[in-house]
């Protein structure tokens, strides 16, 4: 005689194994600057180029690091995004793509704002400190990969 006491219960095992798939789930995005853009007033530069020289620094460009410095600056906000969203996808309430693209878009908000906050040091050379064109600026973007 069966007991009725225990019920049979669905942890969505299957659905879960499925989710973690790498084959038929995005797992990471790329934030920064994606492509080879050429660079407008660079000869043979690309924007990811000049992007690393003030990123880094050069023998001529001071550094400005405005990528590390968005991730110093907003670590705390970034790590609580980051549990929230991935509570949201451990639940299905919400698929990897649709998280990552959250947290891409929010870390490219970041590094925009960093750049508009002018990050020293300015130099006669290098015009209004990363801020020239613009182009650098609205070549950050976000992939999931």
């Amino acid at each position: 005689m069966a007991n009725s006491r225990f019920k049979e219960r669905d942890y969505h095992y299957k659905e879960f194994s499925e989710l973690w798939d790498k084959k038929k789930n995005p797992s990471s995005v790329n934030i920064g600057i994606i492509d080879g853009v050429p660079h407008d007033n660079a000869d043979g530069f690309s924007v990811a180029d000049i992007a690393a020289a003030h990123e880094f620094g050069t023998d001529t460009i001071p550094e400005r690091p405005f990528m590390r410095l968005t991730m110093l600056r907003n670590e705390a906000e970034i790590k609580k995004l980051s549990f929230s969203l991935l509570k949201k996808v451990l639940t299905f309430r919400m698929d990897r793509k649709q998280a990552l693209g959250l947290l891409g878009q929010f870390i490219k908000d970041k590094m925009v704002q960093t750049i508009d906050s002018n990050i020293p040091p300015k130099t006669k050379e290098d015009g209004v400190m990363l801020i020239d064109t613009g182009q650098m600026r609205s070549s950050i973007d976000w992939e999931i990969e």
